[in-house]
C-alpha cells in the first residue's frame, strides 16, 4: 500500500539536522538520513510507494541494530521523537525513535 502520511523534505531536515545522503532520483520517494550524537548514529532510509522503512544503529561505527519495519503507513516528526505507525490492521507494533536526549528506539505493541 505505501506509506500515506509522511514529512515533507524541510521537517526531515529539522529533525536529523542533515540533507539526506540517500535521495533516489528515479522515482523521488526512496531516501536516507543519518543523525550523529557523540558516539552513536543512527541511520533511517524510508522508501515511500513500498511501505518500507530502515533504522541502524551504530555505536563507535559498529552496526548494533538493524530494523526491517513493512507495512508503514505513517511516519510523524514531533519534536525529537518519530512515530512510525503500521497499517491499522497488521497488528504490528508502532515503533517511535527518539533522538534527544538520547537515541532511542523502542516498539509499542497493539492491544486489543
Amino acid at each position: 500500500m505505501g506509506i500515506t502520511e509522511l514529512p515533507d523534505e524541510v521537517d526531515f531536515l529539522c529533525f536529523f539536522e542533515t540533507e539526506p545522503f540517500l535521495k533516489d532520483v528515479s522515482d523521488n520517494m526512496t531516501f536516507g538520513y543519518e543523525y550523529h550524537k557523540n558516539n552513536v548514529s543512527l541511520l533511517f532510509y524510508f522508501t515511500a510507494f513500498e511501505g518500507f522503512v530502515t533504522l541502524e544503529m551504530k555505536v563507535d561505527n559498529i552496526t548494533n541494530l538493524v530494523l526491517h519495519i513493512r507495512y508503514v503507513e505513517k511516519i510523524q516528526l514531533n519534536k525529537d521523537v518519530m512515530m512510525i505507525k503500521r497499517e491499522e490492521n497488521s497488528g504490528l507494533p508502532e515503533v517511535s525513535v527518539q533522538i534527544e536526549p538520547t537515541i532511542l528506539i523502542k516498539t509499542h505493541p497493539v492491544y486489543g
